[in-house]
């Protein structure tokens, strides 16, 4: 996949976790919008569990890990 498709791909995963979650916000009275955020959705969504917000770069960590084991 080039770089275009990687982003094509990129946005009709956050469009699809955006339409996921906006519903949430809404009930947790979160601004919807900020579902489509990247990153800050993870933020968002970690006060809503009531979870601290450091545990968004575990996220990012577990995928770095997981590709590193790949090579």
């Amino acid at each position: 996949m080039n770089l275009s498709q990687w982003f094509i791909f990129f946005l009709v995963i956050q469009l699809v976790h955006g339409l996921g979650t906006w519903k949430l916000y809404n009930k947790a009275g979160q601004k919807t919008w900020l579902a489509f955020v990247p990153i800050y959705n993870g933020i968002v969504l970690m006060k809503i569990i009531n979870r601290p917000s450091w545990w968004v770069a575990l996220l990012f960590c577990l995928l770095y890990t997981s590709d590193a084991a790949d090579e």
